[in-house]
């Protein structure tokens, strides 16, 4: 696929991959470029590509699952590095924000040393962690809001009202509601 760590962007459930082990030399370089010349010239050989169709075709497969194949090391460890930053923090985010605005969330970005996640980008990463936005007026204001997918709009006002009362309770401010 490429010499780069990760030269591509898989998801954890990822299945339509095969992902080897970078290459690396038994003994040196040259040595490994001796053992490839030796493949392509015995590539060249008649029945080559028979025989390398045979074995496939013998190869025992007891056991195998398509649907759900082994998952390899460098497998892992592509999706591993495929884990947006801002969308691993995003993840940590929503435990303690459950309903939020674009702007509190980049200012969460900031706060923890990221730069700002890209304003197109940012429904994307909340719609792989089941969350959706739409525009509500509360309390006489109308604002974008992230909450989870399946909250109606009374569940979101409810918890915009209780975070509004609980940071003026906290303030020393009477609610008006």
């Amino acid at each position: 696929m490429g010499n780069e760590a990760r030269p591509l962007y898989l998801d954890p459930d990822e299945r339509r991959w095969l992902v080897f082990n970078k290459l690396t030399h038994r003994v040196d370089r040259p040595e490994t470029q001796g053992f490839l010349a030796k493949l392509q010239e015995w590539l060249h050989v008649p029945g080559a590509y028979d025989a390398i169709h045979r074995w496939f075709n013998e190869y025992d497969l007891t056991g195998f699952n398509h649907k759900n194949p082994p998952t390899s090391s460098a497998l892992q460890q592509m999706v591993d590095l495929s884990v947006n930053p801002h969308e691993e923090f995003a993840a940590g985010f929503i435990k303690d924000n459950v309903v939020f605005q674009l702007s509190e969330l980049q200012a969460a970005f900031k706060e923890d040393g990221l730069p700002p996640a890209s304003p197109s980008h940012v429904p994307n990463i909340m719609r792989k962690l089941g969350y959706e936005k739409a525009q509500m007026l509360i309390n006489t204001k109308r604002n974008t809001y992230y909450f989870p997918m399946g909250y109606t709009r009374e569940q979101v006002q409810g918890v915009c009202m209780a975070r509004a009362m609980g940071v003026q309770e906290a303030d020393g401010i009477t609610a008006p509601f």
